[in-house]
């Protein structure tokens, strides 16, 4: 997949005192995602779910809400379809029971350092009891879900949540996809997000 994407729109839209002729796109990262959907709120219709794809797509293209709203319907299905892109992962990648995940690049941290990559292993119980935790707070919703994701990745590595935070989602969703195999009764929470 590629790490930006452009769509020419084949009639430019003018909103405001801006003109637009593309949206350009890059790859979300899990803060804006969470994001997206906590603003558009989590009722289960699907206005909402709309709402939060919109979000998204402006928050990683640049574009007003109110901008996007103007768009052809296609522009942003295609849009929507290239984000979704980055949640595709290969499950069957990694049997071990510990893994270094190379990420897909180099991840600057706040102190100046940088990670290049993630070590995982089979969470404890401890572990995912306190991830728990973010399910009972949002609710086993979308959001609910990333929190629980989220949470459980930053204790099993024992990165700071800035940092799980700001992880392009393909390496999100690749580490919670290895993490989320040790519980076979629970069915991939995030799996999916972008689509309903």
């Amino acid at each position: 997949m590629e790490p930006t994407k452009t769509i020419s729109l084949k009639q430019e839209i003018t909103v405001g005192n801006e003109i637009y002729r593309e949206l350009t796109l890059r790859e979300p990262i899990v803060n804006e995602l969470i994001i997206s959907y906590k603003n558009a709120g989590e009722k289960g219709t699907a206005v909402c779910a709309y709402d939060a794809q919109i979000a998204l797509v402006s928050s990683v293209s640049g574009v007003a809400i109110n901008a996007l709203e103007a768009f052809p319907t296609r522009i942003l299905d295609e849009a929507i379809e290239y984000l979704t892109t980055f949640q595709t992962q290969n499950d069957d990648e990694i049997c071990d029971d510990q893994w270094e995940m190379p990420l897909a690049s180099p991840l600057q941290l706040s102190d100046g350092s940088q990670i290049a990559s993630l070590d995982l292993k089979e969470p404890t119980v401890k572990q995912r009891k306190e991830a728990m935790k973010r399910i009972d707070a949002h609710g086993q919703g979308i959001v609910g879900g990333l929190e629980f994701q989220a949470s459980l990745l930053m204790q099993v590595t024992e990165q700071k949540l800035p940092t799980i935070l700001k992880l392009p989602i393909s390496d999100f969703t690749k580490a919670t996809n290895y993490l989320m195999r040790f519980f076979p009764d629970i069915q991939k929470v995030g799996k999916d997000l972008l689509t309903n």
